[in-house]
């Protein structure tokens, strides 16, 4: 059995989650190998209607003595190492995402002293400017055991396979003092993408690009500071006779966002549209099948799973120049990346290309490329992984 863990110190655990890279990597690499797969979430607050996800259990090991700061957050999770104590002998691999290293690590130690022979596969939700951070903080101090560097070395070097998101988080990691020597070669780099199976199991009738309505789509948390969906409105980017739809929740101090600026331009309804959060992945497919460009406005980033949504449903990206939008859009070539914080240049973007008559044909252009590298039964089917459960690693 595949254990699927994180340590979530922010988000109540949902299918929505799940449905990302945190569920994904783990769900494909189960039905990839064969291989049960269970989920378990240390959390704050449980989602008392999540009780599996795709067939496989998910178990949530709500935290214990929630009043200690986060730099003890590893003795909040006993339920976690009770947890994978009773289950040990059912155990042959571990996903792993360190929100948390110092936590995550204890895990891990406790999950290798349990099975030793079992496989430890990290998956990083890193982008440039986490990595550099750490890289400093370790060559500057280097075995202080109160700094996240430590503890984030330590399960680079303890797991049995790394995946990294982007090409240039994996140079910083070859050139870092977090992996030295042959600890770099357990490196691999995976896209975040699509499920196929997932995929085919929700798909909607596809529509081709030219015969949707003039949709552009944005997709995520509506009010987080990383989204910077404010930069949209500042760009005021949308042309006459087209809207953007925002997927995602609105809450109480984004809807202020919305008022504010809705106070300052009398088209604003016209121009944007919210329809909430979309948990039903059917229904979320749905309204990508909708969209004719993808927009995306953050501040910072992974490689976010919308790029292979993008992809796979035939929608044109406009980016910011984030970690994973010269791999979206092959430099370029395949979508247009715009400089972060630069209004002026998303109008711009946008605005082109809702007017340029060959949108149907580049999008056309892209669809080969995202289903060659952004799909999960593919990106996760390689040497480095599957030798990890061939029968003689076991």
């Amino acid at each position: 059995m595949i254990l699927n863990y994180y340590n979530d110190l922010v988000f109540a655990p949902s299918e929505l989650f799940l449905n990302k890279d945190f569920g994904q990597v783990a769900t494909v690499l189960g039905a990839i190998h064969d291989r049960p797969v269970e989920h378990v979430i240390a959390c704050n607050r449980p989602n008392v209607h999540l009780k599996a996800f795709n067939g496989a259990q998910v178990v949530q090991a709500e935290k214990n003595l929630k009043f200690l700061p986060r730099s003890l957050d590893f003795l909040k999770n006993i339920r976690v190492y009770t947890h994978i104590l009773k289950q040990r002998r059912r155990y042959t691999a571990m996903v792993l995402f360190p929100f948390w290293p110092p936590s995550d690590y204890i895990a891990v130690a406790i999950f290798r002293f349990l099975n030793p022979n079992a496989k430890i596969i990290l998956k990083l939700d890193a982008n440039v400017d986490n990595v550099r951070r750490l890289d400093v903080s370790c060559r500057n101090a280097r075995h202080n055991v109160l700094r996240q560097h430590f503890y984030y070395r330590k399960l680079l070097e303890t797991a049995d396979a790394v995946i990294y998101e982007t090409r240039a988080v994996g140079q910083l990691l070859h050139q870092s003092r977090l992996l030295i020597g042959a600890h770099r070669k357990k490196l691999v780099n995976v896209y975040n993408g699509i499920s196929r199976q997932q995929a085919l199991r929700y798909e909607t009738r596809h529509v081709p690009n030219e015969y949707r309505d003039n949709i552009i789509i944005f997709s995520g948390r509506l009010s987080s500071a990383q989204k910077n969906v404010e930069l949209i409105f500042q760009a005021d980017p949308v042309p006459p006779g087209w809207k953007i739809r925002f997927i995602g929740a609105v809450d109480q101090a984004f809807r202020a966002v919305i008022d504010r600026y809705k106070r300052q331009d009398p088209q604003f309804e016209e121009k944007y549209e919210f329809i909430g959060e979309v948990t039903d992945k059917k229904e979320y497919f749905a309204e990508f099948s909708k969209g004719r460009i993808l927009i995306l406005s953050s501040a910072w980033e992974g490689f976010p799973m919308i790029f292979a949504e993008a992809h796979h449903f035939g929608l044109y990206i406009i980016t910011t120049d984030v970690s994973g939008a010269a791999e979206a859009t092959d430099e370029g070539r395949l979508g247009r990346i715009v400089p972060r914080n630069d209004p002026h240049a998303l109008r711009e973007a946008v605005r082109e290309t809702c007017a340029n008559p060959d949108l149907p044909r580049m999008v056309s252009a892209a669809r080969p490329y995202g289903q060659r590298y952004f799909v999960w039964e593919d990106s996760l089917n390689l040497p480095i992984l599957n030798q990890l459960f061939a029968p003689n690693h076991e």
